[in-house]
Formats: structure tokens, C-alpha cells, sequence
């Protein structure tokens, strides 16, 4: 006869989705293990400082990349190399209400640290050489990087975790706004409802996920009044022969299901609404 502490540890391990004695199963017989997924961005989010987040995901990122020389004087290459910059602007971001001047003071330590006489070369606290080389990020480097790394997970994805075989692709848009400069306001114009200098410069963007990996494939980027359908479109070239497609409402059309079909890709997308989504 089975005890209590057996009828709830079968219970448990069934995988019951009935709420009864659902404590039970971590009180007694602990959680179960996280994903590496779920392990990777507990190290990324717990990182105290732009030097761990360096040492714990810097293998990840190819050295050329983060070796080139974009800065003018000797001063600024000897301090905010590119290297540094890419990795303290990496751990502002992630960093909840991280500011200019913390990150400033991390680049500090961290030279401080790396000499080993203990002098480093002065660095100012002030932020606005910090904020210049920031500013200075290559575009292109940063997409590099990013197309290293969606590479490097999709060459990776056990096959177990495919569907039947397959890739599955998911598509999605969001909007952005910017700073309300002149520039932003000529390239991404904001919506004429606005009143001028009441809004901000907005855009538009579709992009291309994994589902197992959840890594950004490529993206479309746009202003307010292109339609995200027609960024999708500009996206197909970079869907894989026999891969699936999941969209809303908002892609689904019969020209998209029939180009797509022609590339090779099928589709799964939701019907539209009367009213909503494009024409066709």
C-alpha cells in the first residue's frame, strides 16, 4: 500500500495540472531544473558588473569585432576602447535605472583592477566621454554581432527540439519612438494628429523569431505609414526553404500565402477581421 508521501510524489511527477496539493511537489521533492535558457539569463541579469558580464559571455563574441579602432585620440583608446564601451553600454542596459555615471564608475574600477600596479590612467567622472564613445558604436558591428550570435544558437538547436523536422518562425511588429530631433523628424515623422512639437518621432518594426530560441532573426524597420505587411514582405528572402510561419491577424492575406508557398515556406496565420489587417 502506498504511503502519503508516495501517492503525492506519483502525484508530482505525473505532471497533474489539477491544483490539489500543488505545494507539495517543491516542498518535498524540490523544483524542477531550470532550462539552460532560463540559467543563461539568470547569469545575465544577475551580472554586478560590465567586467562579469565580460567574463561570463565573452567567449560568445568574436574578438575582431570588438577590436577595431574608432576612436581619434590616445586617451579615449586607452580608456574607452571599443571593447569597453560595448560591455558597459551592454550592462547599462540591463541594468534597471542604470545611469551614464554608474557606468562610468564601473569603467573606472575596472581599470583599476586590470593594472596591476593599482595606477590606472585618470578617468574623469564626468559623463560626457563616456556618452561620446557610446555614441560612436558602429552599427554594423553590433549587427555583425548579433547575426555571430542567432548563427551560433540555430547551428545548435537540438533536433528533438524541432517541429516534425522543421523550423518554426514567428512574425511580429512593434512600434518605437525616438528622441525629438530634426533628423529623427525627417526620417521617421510622427503622426499628423500630433501637433508639431508635441510628439515625438515614430517607427515602425517587423521582425523574424526562433521559437525554440527566441533569438531575433532579422528585422524591417520603416515609418508610421508603411504597413507592417509590406515590411514582412521585404523579410521572405530570409525565410528558410521548409520552414513554418506564425503571424497574426495583421500578415495574413492570400498573397502572402501564396508567395510565401512559392519560396517553400508554409504558413499559419489567423483570418483577419472585417476592417482590420490589409486588403486583398
Amino acid at each position: 500500500m502506498l504511503t502519503l508521501s508516495d501517492r503525492i510524489y506519483t502525484f508530482y511527477c505525473m505532471g497533474n495540472a489539477t491544483p490539489f496539493f500543488k505545494c507539495f511537489g517543491p516542498l518535498l521533492f524540490g523544483r524542477p531544473p531550470a532550462s539552460e535558457a532560463a540559467a543563461a539569463f539568470a547569469k545575465f541579469s544577475q551580472a554586478s558588473s560590465f567586467s562579469h558580464l565580460r567574463k561570463v559571455f565573452g567567449s560568445y563574441v568574436p574578438n575582431k569585432l570588438l577590436s577595431q579602432n574608432i576612436f581619434e585620440t590616445k586617451a579615449r583608446r586607452r580608456i574607452f576602447s571599443l571593447d569597453v564601451i560595448f560591455w558597459s553600454f551592454l550592462h547599462q542596459i540591463q541594468t534597471p535605472d542604470g545611469s551614464c555615471r554608474e557606468a562610468v564608475r564601473s569603467v573606472s574600477a575596472f581599470l583599476t583592477r586590470k593594472s596591476a600596479s593599482g595606477k590606472n590612467p585618470s578617468i574623469s567622472q564626468a559623463t560626457s566621454a563616456y556618452c561620446q564613445a557610446r555614441n560612436k558604436l558602429p552599427l554594423d558591428m553590433l549587427d555583425q554581432i548579433n547575426t555571430h550570435l542567432v548563427d551560433r544558437m540555430q547551428r545548435h538547436i537540438p533536433e528533438g527540439n524541432l517541429w516534425h523536422g522543421r523550423q518554426v518562425r514567428l512574425v511580429d511588429g512593434s512600434g518605437f519612438s525616438m528622441p525629438d530631433t530634426a533628423l529623427n523628424q525627417a526620417k521617421w515623422p510622427q503622426s499628423k494628429l500630433q501637433t508639431p512639437g508635441c510628439g515625438f518621432p515614430s517607427m515602425n518594426m517587423v521582425g523574424i523569431f526562433c521559437l525554440v530560441t527566441g533569438a531575433l532573426i532579422k528585422a524591417a524597420y520603416g515609418d508610421r505609414h508603411i504597413h507592417e505587411s509590406k515590411l514582412f514582405q521585404s523579410l521572405w528572402p530570409h525565410l528558410e526553404k521548409g520552414a513554418l510561419v506564425l503571424a497574426d491577424r495583421g500578415f495574413c492575406s492570400f498573397g502572402s500565402f501564396a508567395s510565401l508557398k512559392a519560396h517553400g515556406v508554409d504558413s499559419l496565420m489567423r483570418l483577419p477581421v472585417k476592417g482590420v489587417g490589409p486588403a486583398y
